[in-house]
């Protein structure tokens, strides 16, 4: 049987039970919907197009395999902040009646609206934001590792590691993200495109040529990719600039290659393993999504995307133009706009015009009731100030060795902290709490079938429980490459346990080794729950004030110590 047309489009045909557009048996009745497409949009949070793609697969679904996959999707969405409510109660109606599944032809329109939801979570992302800008399809000879590719990611990699390395101690600071490098080198590859020549070599069966032809969007994301592991600098650097000036501790070795690129190397090899480690619970589950990476998908697309849709906007208009386009307007705004708080006028930065929209803000009512002596502080500032208002001199509360020296403390001045400061600080104490009960009480199944997951990969191919694989489309494109197994990332953990042994075992750290196991038994902790939060909200939680109480407490007195237990946490 036709569905029903609504405003000239077919909805599809709709299946009642085990056969598509059969009469209901012993009860000639022909089921009709009676909801309108846009409805089915609204209810389903989905396009037209994306409504027409489910519609054609929802016609091989049976009543019983739509009960099957909803299960399922109920199990992993039901708590899902980012799962759209709506769905979350149509399933739920749908599950939990029975009679659904006795007299289909009373529930038409749910039928329909599960079994569309059905096909696009198999054949899509059940998040509208990520069908919006991730393809579901994949072209398995597209050049990708490319040496254009490595040659131009390897050039914006070390000139945004020289100019942020550079700036990080100048003020003001200057910093370069990895989304300069995706717009730069677009022409720039571009470029090599039309003046490099198709010369190659056959390297184990595959042809690599400085020209393999046209700059593809894998290259495009490749470089990207790159530019964001390298653009920052580690966070040991902090630590060797605190040793190695005079005004903190005064430690020439500091200097030394050596160590720098032992402890480095360490801290960022450690975050690496383990990492890959957990891949099945903050990469491989649907519901990770990953907002941020999503701006960086879709603006890799708008180079390699002919299409221009036209889509509604502000005031009731329909906008055509097209998001290059688009970026250079408001590039141009906003460099306009700059001149005036930075140069033209400047007080726009300074004058405290926040008081009048937020006179309650915890922030400003710490600064301005002068609690803990903020009043005579800046209000903003991540710095540490002495009894005179002063930048803090560490140098006069440590001795030689660079420990904590108490009638030199007591003798100059206690730490002071802005009320900015002084307000993430308790920010912290509360969410830290919050992270483990947020997601043992929300995700704590989600962290069950990673486990499983992860068990179950371990296990010989002929003896593993396909029941515990992720199944939804982007998983099924990815499973065509070779997977990296989990050992080398284990190998590169216990290597990153060396590199940092050695780095603080072979010079005059006055620290123990123990750091290095504690800084991976704190990320064990924490890396699933904080990794969940950002992968579903895209906010981050950064583990550093936990860890330099910890190390407080368990250091007393040695701060250097601390800042170990900072960083390999």
């Amino acid at each position: 049987m036709s569905g029903k047309e609504i405003g000239g489009d077919t909805v599809g045909e709709v299946q009642t039970g085990d056969t598509v557009g059969e009469k209901i048996a012993g009860t000639g009745f022909e089921p009709v919907l009676d909801i309108t497409q846009d409805q089915i949009e609204a209810d389903l949070n989905v396009t037209e197009n994306d409504l027409i793609n489910a519609r054609d697969h929802a016609k091989d679904f049976t009543l019983e395999e739509t009960r099957q996959i909803m299960t399922k999707v109920l199990g992993v969405h039901l708590k899902d902040p980012n799962f759209p409510v709506v769905i979350v109660d149509k399933i739920k109606a749908f599950l939990g009646n029975e009679d659904i599944f006795e007299h289909p032809e009373n529930y038409t329109d749910l039928i329909f609206e599960m079994k569309a939801e059905a096909a696009l979570i198999t054949g899509n992302s059940p998040y509208a934001e990520v069908r919006a800008v991730v393809d579901n399809t994949d072209d398995m000879t597209m050049p990708c590792s490319t040496i254009r590719v490595w040659v131009i990611g390897l050039l914006f990699v070390v000139a945004l590691a020289f100019i942020n390395q550079l700036f990080s101690i100048r003020q003001p600071q200057i910093v370069v993200t990895a989304n300069v490098v995706q717009l730069l080198c677009f022409p720039v590859a571009k470029a090599a495109e039309a003046i490099l020549p198709d010369w190659g070599f056959t390297l184990f069966g595959t042809r690599h040529s400085l020209n393999p032809g046209k700059f593809s969007p894998k290259e495009h994301m490749l470089i990207t990719i790159m530019a964001s592991v390298g653009w920052d600098y580690p966070y040991t650097d902090d630590i060797i600039w605190s040793q190695y000036l005079p005004q903190y501790f005064n430690q020439s070795y500091a200097g030394h290659f050596g160590y720098q690129i032992l402890v480095a190397l360490s801290t960022n090899l450690i975050g690496y393993g383990i990492a890959g480690v957990c891949r099945r619970f903050l990469v491989y589950p649907a519901y990770c999504v990953w907002p941020a990476s999503l701006v960086t998908i879709a603006l890799n697309g708008a180079f390699h995307t002919d299409k221009n849709i036209a889509v509604p906007g502000p005031f009731k208009k329909i906008f055509t133009i097209s998001r290059l386009r688009f970026f250079l307007y408001a590039f141009i705004a906003m460099f306009v706009y700059f001149w005036f708080p930075n140069y033209i006028f400047q007080a726009l930065s300074i004058f405290n015009w926040m008081t009048w929209i937020a006179p309650n803000n915890v922030n400003l009512g710490i600064w301005y009731a002068n609690s803990y002596y903020t009043g005579y502080l800046p209000i903003n500032s991540n710095r540490v100030f002495d009894h005179f208002g002063e930048l803090y001199n560490i140098s006069h509360a440590i001795n030689e060795k660079g420990l904590f020296d108490g009638p030199k403390y007591e003798a100059y001045s206690p730490a002071y902290l802005s009320s900015g400061y002084a307000t993430v600080y308790l920010f912290f104490f509360a969410i830290y709490a919050a992270v483990i009960s947020y997601t043992y009480l929300y995700h704590r199944h989600e962290i069950a079938m990673g486990f499983r997951n992860l068990f179950n990969s371990f296990r010989k191919k002929e003896d593993r429980n396909n029941d515990h694989d992720y199944t939804d489309v982007h998983n099924r494109l990815m499973a065509k490459y070779p997977e990296v197994p989990e050992w080398w990332y284990l190998l590169a953990l216990c290597f990153a346990v060396c590199l940092g042994c050695a780095g603080i075992a072979g010079w005059q750290t006055y620290t123990t080794v123990g750091v290095v196991f504690y800084g991976i038994l704190l990320c064990l902790i924490f890396v699933v729950p904080v990794g969940i939060i950002k992968a579903i909200t895209g906010i981050e939680i950064t583990l550093n004030v936990l860890a330099e109480f910890i190390g407080g407490s368990w250091a007393g007195g040695n701060a250097l110590d601390m800042n170990y237990f900072k960083a390999f946490g």
